[in-house]
């Protein structure tokens, strides 16, 4: 019984942690919360990306430790012709209140375009 009590102990360590390492075991990203004008200038940019209406919704964020960059991961649904589209993965870099999305080829649900973003979410320790 005694023997099982460290492994119980480090798994608990390893599951509650909110920061995530590289492959080389050093810290590189931890989770980040949004504060709502960081939300807004995710939401305007991808408005003024896509040219209309948007809504974005689960956004996920994480600040890397390299570059002091956050990244951001969410869905997003546009208002085309008064019918809304289905929403679409993103990803882009926050940075002194402006969003940047990334530009990847493709649109809405093409699957290279799903791929290319979820990857880019995935380096930054963000899933989606």
């Amino acid at each position: 019984m005694r023997s099982i009590i460290p492994i119980v102990i480090c798994a608990g360590l390893a599951l509650s942690g909110c920061e995530t390492t590289g492959g080389d075991g050093y810290i590189t990203h931890s989770d980040h919360n949004l504060t709502a004008s960081e939300r807004a200038a995710v939401t305007n940019a991808m408005q003024n990306y896509l040219k209309v209406p948007v809504t974005v919704s689960s956004l996920k964020a994480s600040y890397d430790l390299n570059t002091s960059a956050v990244i951001v991961c969410g869905y997003v649904a546009g208002l085309v012709a008064g019918k809304p589209t289905p929403p679409s993965v993103f990803g882009g870099t926050l940075s002194s209140q402006s969003f940047v999305p990334l530009k990847v080829g493709g649109k809405g649900q093409d699957p290279q375009r799903i791929a290319t973003v979820r990857a880019f979410c995935q380096a930054a320790h963000i899933s989606i």
